[in-house]
């Protein structure tokens, strides 16, 4: 039975504790078996990618202790029955603002095997707050971290163990990080080794970034969050480098994701110096992905800048996207600019545009996408946009719809549908 996060229920405690006193409880050694700172510039081509990895990948066969080769005694049971007594009187009867303080003099008052044989029965920390299971783990991990590595690998995959992992390991990562990439590294299910990765993404970085880049780069299919994850704190760093080391990779559908985020970081910070980047790329499927996340940036910076970039797109699907990207972000920010830009797009672009940017108001400001949606030309699309946006108003200003509704020009089974379902006033 799944039990729900975040929430303390007494009666879980209370019946790991009735457990606990019913001798229930298995030798734990079974269980164990089964920030931005300045840096030279990296420079790592994809040419030099095979000697680089062999490089970055020595951090990952360090040896490192097993769970057997650390385990200590098991706990008195009278040791693990007091805890669980001294536990439910804390969260009884702690304030919120002296709770943590207590819930760690408790787990700091316990030995390591106490704090094991806690959590290794039947997977108790999933019966835990949040707080008192990490608070234990951290623990652990300070004291015996290959064996908590393993217990979190015992528990059920899912947002509160990924939670937990990303706990420890920042404990770990930043007592010995050798240590931590390689117990990662040895990791073979790959979604529980990219999530372990991905938690010790930022230290790894810092102390060796070629060698986590190379290695996030063997496989990036497998790897996606990582690398993502990598040169995206190396784009706030040195956006120029990042983006340059992207998009030397052959075509790649996870490259050219990565190569768009770093340019557009690049381009929330210097614009010009990204779009002379874009403009040398070679044509093709990489430029317009980079291009559009350019775009995408810059609408939200400064939606003006942003009409500067549409040139860069060819006549088609990607030049008709970028329109409604800026179209979209800009009326959100200025209606009556992105408006009259859009009054001024040639006419084979002027209706995607304003469907767009009525799309952008809908949620906000319905009573001024109304007025953008009877200005498209596409009867069809008028109908549509126009009927999503007076749905949404009559939700807001209930009077002041109705009353555009009976007087515009909407065909009259609109009209109907849309009055009929207006809730009747009270």
């Amino acid at each position: 039975m799944k039990i729900k996060r975040g929430l303390f229920c007494t009666g879980a405690l209370a019946l790991v504790y009735a457990i606990v006193r019913l001798g229930a409880w298995r030798d734990s050694a079974a269980t164990a078996r089964n920030v931005v700172s300045a840096r030279a510039p990296i420079h790592l081509a994809p040419a030099a990618m095979a000697a680089t990895a062999a490089d970055g990948a020595k951090i990952l066969r360090r040896p490192t202790a097993t769970a057997a080769d650390v385990l200590r005694p098991a706990a008195r049971p009278g040791e693990v029955d007091q805890f669980w007594v001294d536990l439910l009187e804390l969260l009884g009867r702690s304030e919120p603002d002296q709770r943590q303080t207590q819930i760690e003099q408790l787990v700091d008052g316990q030995d390591v095997a106490t704090l094991r044989d806690l959590l290794a029965e039947e997977k108790s920390a999933l019966a835990l707050p949040d707080d008192v299971a990490q608070t234990m783990l951290k623990r652990l991990a300070r004291a015996d971290a290959p064996w908590t590595g393993d217990y979190l690998r015992s528990l059920p995959a899912g947002a509160f163990r990924s939670e937990l992992l990303g706990a420890v390991l920042a404990q770990w990562g930043g007592d010995n990080l050798p240590a931590a990439l390689a117990w990662a590294g040895k990791l073979g299910e790959s979604v529980l080794q990219e999530t372990a990765m991905v938690h010790l993404s930022y230290r790894w970085f810092d102390a060796n970034p070629e060698g986590a880049l190379a290695f996030a780069a063997i496989r990036p299919e497998e790897r996606r969050q990582l690398l993502t994850t990598l040169v995206g704190e190396w784009s706030r760093q040195q956006p120029a480098a990042a983006a340059a080391w992207a998009a030397e990779f052959s075509s790649d559908p996870v490259m050219d994701g990565v190569a768009a985020g770093a340019v557009a970081a690049w381009a929330e910070n210097d614009d010009l110096a990204a779009a002379e980047f874009v403009l040398k790329l070679p044509a093709g499927r990489r430029q317009q992905d980079v291009a559009i996340a350019v775009l995408t940036a810059l609408a939200q910076k400064d939606p003006a800048l942003g009409v500067q970039w549409i040139d860069v797109f060819r006549a088609g699907r990607d030049r008709d996207y970028a329109i409604e990207t800026l179209a979209y972000r800009w009326a959100t920010s200025d209606p009556t600019a992105a408006l009259a830009w859009c009054n001024h797009l040639p006419a084979g672009e002027r209706d995607g545009a304003v469907y767009a940017g009525a799309g952008g108001l809908i949620e906000t400001k319905p009573e001024l996408a109304v007025g953008w949606a009877t200005a498209i030309q596409d009867e069809s699309r008028r109908v549509q946009q126009t009927e999503r946006a007076a749905r949404h108003w009559l939700e807001t200003d209930r009077a002041a719809a109705e009353a555009w509704i009976r007087q515009s020009v909407l065909p009259p089974e609109t009209k109907l549908r849309l009055l009929a379902a207006t809730p009747p006033r009270g």
